[in-house]
């Protein structure tokens, strides 16, 4: 039996856990009413839950990107093809969360925004 590259097992592992925590943000979350104004009254109904769910699901998108960085270091198998290699890539990739800068606009965009905006992201 071939021994098991010690990193693609931590990766794997984290991969396990964000997908659990993916299972349970998609029970708290529930899903989306077609009817906009019914979707804002279960929001501000839950606004607890929601929050809780979408902490969740930032901390399995973390999680996720652990696995996807542990993989890619590791010069595993799974990393020598360059279709592999693009797949855990895109695993890894993570984009800055928006920040809102006080202002009030109410789009959420913040100064994270404005900045992707000037840098054409």
């Amino acid at each position: 039996m071939r021994r098991t590259n010690g990193a693609v097992r931590v990766g794997g592992t984290w991969l396990a856990i964000a997908s659990a925590l993916m299972i349970a943000v998609l029970a708290l979350h529930g899903p989306i009413a077609p009817d906009h104004n019914v979707q804002m009254t279960r929001i501000a109904d839950g606004s607890t839950v929601w929050s809780v769910a979408h902490w969740i699901a930032a901390a399995a998108f973390s999680l996720y990107t652990v696995a996807g960085l542990v993989v890619l270091t590791s010069e595993a198998r799974l990393t020598e093809g360059w279709w592999t290699m693009t797949a855990w890539a895109v695993l890894a990739r993570r984009r800055p969360l928006d920040v809102d800068d006080g202002s009030g606009g109410g789009d959420g965009g913040g100064q994270c925004s404005s900045i992707r905006k000037q840098r054409g992201i």
